[in-house]
């Protein structure tokens, strides 16, 4: 019995540590803007790579590009402090019409993002309920950003 408790306190304080130690590697600054800087700069990117910085249902994207690839990190916030949060990789979009991806903010929100090559404003994007939205076009990339309810 004395072993099943220890494990399950074990596997509690494990669970639990792992959140925190998330929390714990991310860089915190005193604003969003420094947050940033400090996001770019170690993803080795400056200002110039930014495609939009856009809010969504109260979170905070930044879309920048790094070779062929468009990323998508968040700005988390926290006691009035805020972080560069990155969880997923970059999404390759040349030669694809369209490409679409679910990611996770710091406050575990998740929201699927469609990126794709536009030279021009694009009228309407097919999303994966079957409708159609207006993207944003933005130095020859669109985006559209939507918060996915679960």
């Amino acid at each position: 019995m004395r072993r099943i408790l220890l494990i399950i306190v074990l596997l509690m304080t494990s669970a639990f540590g792992c959140s925190s130690e998330e929390e714990n590697e991310l860089k915190w600054h005193s604003t969003k803007q420094a947050a940033i800087e400090a996001g770019l700069k170690e993803e080795d990117r400056s200002t110039d790579h930014i495609l939009d910085e856009v809010t969504v249902e109260g979170e905070t994207f930044v879309l920048y590009t790094m070779d062929d690839s468009v990323f998508v990190a968040n700005i988390a916030e926290k006691g009035g402090s805020h972080a560069w949060y990155r969880a997923n990789p970059g999404i390759t979009v040349i030669n694809v019409p369209q490409a679409a991806f679910e990611t996770n903010t710091f406050s575990k929100k998740i929201f699927k993002v469609y990126l794709g090559v536009a030279e021009e404003q694009k009228e309407t994007i097919t999303i994966d309920n079957g409708g159609t939205v207006t993207p944003t076009v933005k130095n020859g990339m669109f985006y559209y950003i939507e918060p996915i309810k679960k």
